[in-house]
Order: structure tokens, then sequence, then C-alpha cells
């Protein structure tokens, strides 16, 4: 994904290099507030657009390394302010009364241990950014899904409506991600 993403990003990042990373990360969690307070207000589509806002993630690092202004603050701050965003998206869709909570909250703790196995790996001194089901991808599923759920709220595939169904696609692909992560890092720290 980050091959094909990475010449998209330079393109879409190019406006905001004048900008300090941290106002881009700050930006990005001001938009996952809006997208919270629009979609448990039952507003879709500008719900819809507030995620789209999500693009601030990928770019304040990509900006950070381009201006030289990567720090080791700045990365924590990024990681930190990530897990509020991903809080706010995630439960809005439970609080907006789109997603059951019963499904909701295994998929908030699911993405958490997604980026907790990374940071624990990453301890040990290796990189570990492994698993087919990061951040970016999880923005993409649940954009779709909202799209779809905009465009036809009733739809219903395979018995569950859209917005359902893309979150048990998420809580599976979760699965998947941390027992890769779990997995790698076992092989790496036993050699």
């Amino acid at each position: 994904m980050k091959r094909i993403s990475q010449p998209l990003l330079s393109i879409i990042a190019y406006p905001f290099l004048g900008f300090h990373p941290t106002v881009l990360t700050l930006l990005s969690l001001l938009f996952a507030l809006l997208f919270f307070i629009l979609l448990t207000s039952h507003m879709y589509t500008l719900a819809f657009l507030a995620l789209l806002g999500s693009v601030f993630d990928a770019i304040d690092g990509y900006v950070a390394r381009k201006t030289g202004k990567e720090s080791l603050f700045g990365g924590f701050l990024d990681s930190t302010l990530d897990r509020v965003s991903d809080f706010l998206i995630l439960a809005a869709f439970g609080y907006g009364g789109l997603v059951e909570f019963s499904l909701v909250l295994p998929v908030l703790a699911t993405t958490f241990l997604v980026s907790y196995t990374r940071a624990r790996s990453e301890l040990s001194g290796k990189q570990m950014s492994a698993g087919i089901f990061q951040r970016t991808e999880r923005f993409m599923l649940l954009g779709l899904g909202l799209l779809i759920f905009i465009l036809n709220p009733t739809l219903v595939v395979a018995n569950y409506p859209i917005l359902q169904l893309a979150f048990i696609l998420i809580l599976i692909f979760n699965g998947i991600t941390i027992a890769q992560r779990i997995f790698l890092t076992h092989r790496v720290l036993s050699k």
C-alpha cells in the first residue's frame, strides 16, 4: 500500500510543507473530533467529508521527514493523538447508533492492539510495520462503508448492514495483523 500511496502522498502534502508537522497532527485530531460530532448528529455526508481530514495524519510524518523536523517527541505526540483519533472515529459509529457497541468495543480493542504490538516490538529495537491491515487500510474501509451507507442506508450484504459488515471485516483484519506482528516479533527476537 505504501508503494502505491507515496507518490499520491507527496502531491497531497506539497502545499503543506510550510506548516509545522505538529500543526498537521493537531488538525488531524480536530477532524476526528469533528467527525465524531457530525456522525453522532446524523450529518453523514459532512461526517464523510470530515473523515477525509484524516489525510492530515498521513502527511504530518511526511512533512516532518521532508522538512527535517522529525523529532522523538513529534513521533510520540503523533502516535498518542492517533489513538485518540481512532477512539473518536470508531466510537462515533456506536454513539451514533449505526453499529452496535458489542461490535464497536472489540474493534476498538483490536485497533489499539495493532498499535500496541508495533510499539512493544519497536522497544526491542526492531522496526515492526508488518501486518496486512494498518491505519490507512482501516480508514479506507470505514470511509468506503460510510460512503456506501450514505448512498444506500438500507443495504444489507451477507445478512449484515453495510456498516456492521465493515466493522466485522476490520475486526477480522485487525486480528490477523496482531497475529502477524506477534509471530514476526517472536521470530526476530528468538534468533
